[in-house]
């Protein structure tokens, strides 16, 4: 590289871009050591809507609070949304949760549920997902 001053810009789609100034001279030899926040997620927890739950105590758990285990949730992105490519499907856990991991970000996306996997969906939620961060979301299902 000639001598100058350059900026080096590290991306990775679903983190945020690092920029590292450095700058050339005779002879240089230089490392750029950068570290990548982790790439963006959405967790998804199930809840019953029994009319009184909220959003957040369904992800504040505690008494009251019944989580729907073994119910599918799927994930598209907005755009592609409801005839494109699905991007994934899982199953909620004990918890009533399951997580979609390494995202495009940022983003939107549609979550669905239904109570049973390949059925109509219950219920949905659009989410926007910024980079490098993992967004925890409650869904009410009947």
């Amino acid at each position: 590289l000639p001598i100058g001053a350059y900026t080096l810009t590290f991306t990775r789609v679903g983190s945020e871009p690092v920029a590292r100034q450095i700058v050339v001279g005779p002879g240089s030899n230089i490392t750029a050591n950068v570290t990548l926040q982790p790439r963006a997620g959405i967790k998804v927890v199930v809840c019953l809507d029994n009319g009184v739950t909220t959003e957040a105590q369904c992800l504040a758990g505690g008494a009251g609070v019944s989580y729907k285990v073994g119910y599918q949730v799927r994930i598209w992105k907005e755009t592609s949304y409801p005839a494109g490519a699905l991007l994934g499907a899982g199953l909620t856990a004990a918890d009533g949760s399951y997580s979609f991991l390494s995202l495009d970000a940022p983003l939107r996306y549609v979550i669905e549920v239904a109570a049973t996997p390949g059925d109509p969906a219950t219920t949905s939620k659009t989410v926007s997902l910024p980079a490098s961060t993992t967004a925890t979301v409650a869904i009410l299902a009947p």
